[in-house]
């Protein structure tokens, strides 16, 4: 599973750096075109114009940037440095193929014969229940008994 995730952000990274250079080479085409060998001067904060010479107006970067860019991507051999939470990724694979299990503290389940089913549904004893809760009853009322007889007999012994 790891191994997948790992290869597939290798592959979308690879894809990426094709796609990159091409825009890379279509604007090239266009800074030579127009004679731009360096960036103008322009006014402004530099987040700004590195957001503005990007995409459409990469261009702007002049020819000489552009180049050097592209001879850069072209020579990468690996894009592994640019794959955000692959390092991670690659630790958390190297942990699961580590991990040693002791295989002597697990035991299989194997079943050593058939199973009994029975031939009659289980049912519960009705006269014994019924029996039980006769006999707990009759207890539970005679103490009642007991305990009010003895509650009555000390209020007319102390009044």
């Amino acid at each position: 599973m790891l191994d997948k995730e790992i290869s597939g952000k290798r592959e979308v990274a690879r894809k990426e750096r094709e796609d990159r250079l091409i825009k890379l080479k279509e604007a090239l085409s266009i800074a030579l075109s127009v004679g731009l060998r360096k960036p103008p001067i322009i006014t402004g904060s530099a987040s700004e114009l590195s957001a503005r010479m990007d995409g459409d107006l990469a261009y702007m970067r002049g020819s000489e940037a552009i180049r050097a860019e592209i001879n850069n991507m072209a020579m990468r051999q690996s894009d592994d440095p640019y794959i955000a939470n692959l390092r991670q990724l690659e630790e958390r694979m190297a942990f699961y193929r580590d991990l040693k299990i002791n295989e002597d503290a697990f035991r299989v389940y194997q079943r050593d014969g058939v199973l009994a089913v029975p031939d009659q549904p289980i049912k519960p004893r009705k006269v014994l229940i019924m029996l039980g809760g006769l006999v707990l009853g009759a207890g539970l009322g005679v103490f009642v008994a007991l305990i009010r007889f003895f509650v009555r007999g000390k209020k007319a012994r102390f009044a």
